[in-house]
Parts: C-alpha cells; structure tokens; sequence
C-alpha cells in the first residue's frame, strides 16, 4: 500500500510541473504590439499576425497565448 502511495505521488508531481512548464511558455509577451495595451482585441489581432491563437492585455502589455 505504502508503495502505490508513493508512485502516485511521484505521477502526481510530474503532472503538476508539466502542467506549470506549459502554462509558463504558452504566454509571452508580443514581439510586434507597440505603445501600451488598452485593447484585447487589437493585442488579439496583433497577435494573429505573429501566427498564434490569440492575445490579451495585462498590466498594459500585450501577451500572446499559443
């Protein structure tokens, strides 16, 4: 019994550094958004043009999500 505790809880936290490594390099921040970011939908349309799902603003930035 110990031994299957033990084995789930190393699945478990390799899962949950996967899940943050890919939550960390999905978002960055947009190479061709200029000025301060208002709008998500003109950081979503920038961001369309760099060949990514889409993008949002925060704290006056334009972030693109893969």
């Amino acid at each position: 019994m110990a031994v299957a505790a033990s084995i789930n809880y190393k699945i478990f936290i390799v899962v949950l550094i996967l899940t943050f490594i890919y939550a960390v390099s999905a978002r960055f921040a947009s190479n061709r958004f200029k000025g301060m970011c208002f709008s998500d939908n003109n950081c979503d349309t920038v961001c369309k043009t760099e060949g990514v799902y889409g993008g949002h603003c925060s704290w006056f930035k334009c972030y693109c999500d893969n």
